[in-house]
């Protein structure tokens, strides 16, 4: 009654894309970057890259195992 309809334009303009990508679960609980580094042992930049997709083959389901094995849900 009298209201105007949510349009797609709205939605995606105030919605993350990324919402279940991997870096917005680990930060909403408050794992930032800093965080994961001191947790998994690396160095911030490679931290960066896995949340990024962006390490060479391998390394990241190690990160990803270790982050299991400590409990983070992924």
């Amino acid at each position: 009654m009298g209201q105007t309809p949510v349009s797609k334009e709205i939605i995606e303009s105030v919605l993350a894309p990324d919402l279940d990508e991997l870096e917005p679960k680990l930060m909403w609980p408050g794992y930032s970057v800093k965080a994961l580094a001191e947790l998994l042992n690396a160095k911030n930049a490679e931290i960066r890259s896995f949340l990024h997709g962006q390490l060479p083959a391998g390394r990241p389901e190690e990160l990803r195992d270790q982050l299991l094995a400590v409990g983070l849900p992924l």
